[in-house]
């Protein structure tokens, strides 16, 4: 059966919407179908399982982000700076798109999409954050010992949490205006000319020691 990218965007948007409005296991392909106005049969030509289908449009929605992230971080030169438009890119991001941010964070558990080759389907992301990271380690910007992917599990982790808790708080202001202090947060935690003393010093010590990130620590 040929396939029609128009067919198969319409499709994703659909899903978006359901999975965003509804817990996962309450939408199946056939509600799907309908409010697409696609036979059942047609969006199983696209997508095997609903779980195939969530997995695209999450991955299409997160390749777009880096689509657009790509230039801005071209456009800057210090690892701060790149930090930071990470960080706001992101909860802009969230801002645009809240029906992916309910999907992520909210009606859909994590162990559903972020599997093991969540890393490997999301490589642009991914290597984007970890050029910077490498870059700045290179220029003496951040800490030699920090990993690309602790920096990546923190930022996420920052952004979930403040899109969970904006969400359950009723708090209808953009997540974006919390850019500056998780921006803050980040850098404290990982530029090298950024030192922290206490507790949560000792506590990213510790996580970097083990090789984890802080958010794996706090689920543990």
């Amino acid at each position: 059966m040929p396939k029609n990218e128009e067919t198969r965007r319409r499709i994703l948007e659909v899903a978006l919407k359901l999975f965003a409005s509804s817990d996962f296991h309450k939408v199946n392909m056939r509600a799907v179908a309908s409010v697409a106005e696609i036979g059942l049969s047609t969006i199983y030509g696209y997508f095997e399982s609903k779980e195939s289908l969530l997995t695209a449009v999450i991955d299409l929605s997160l390749d777009g982000f880096a689509k657009e992230l790509e230039p801005d971080l071209a456009q800057l030169a210090s690892a701060e700076g790149k930090l930071r438009e990470i960080v706001r890119s992101s909860l802009n991001f969230m801002d645009s798109c809240p029906e992916l941010g309910s999907v992520l964070f909210l009606t859909v558990p994590l162990r559903v999409w972020a599997g093991r080759d969540f890393f490997r389907r999301q490589d642009r992301t991914y290597r984007l954050l970890a050029d910077v990271v490498t870059d700045g380690q290179r220029a003496g910007e951040i800490r030699s010992e920090v990993s690309p992917i602790t920096v990546f599990d923190t930022i996420f982790g920052l952004v979930a949490r403040q899109v969970v808790v904006s969400t359950l708080r009723g708090d209808k202001r953009p997540v974006a205006e919390y850019a500056d202090t998780i921006s803050d947060i980040v850098c404290r935690a990982f530029l090298a000319q950024a030192p922290m003393s206490g507790p949560v010093r000792r506590a990213l010590d510790e996580a970097l020691r083990v090789g984890v990130s802080p958010q794996t620590t706090r689920q543990a």
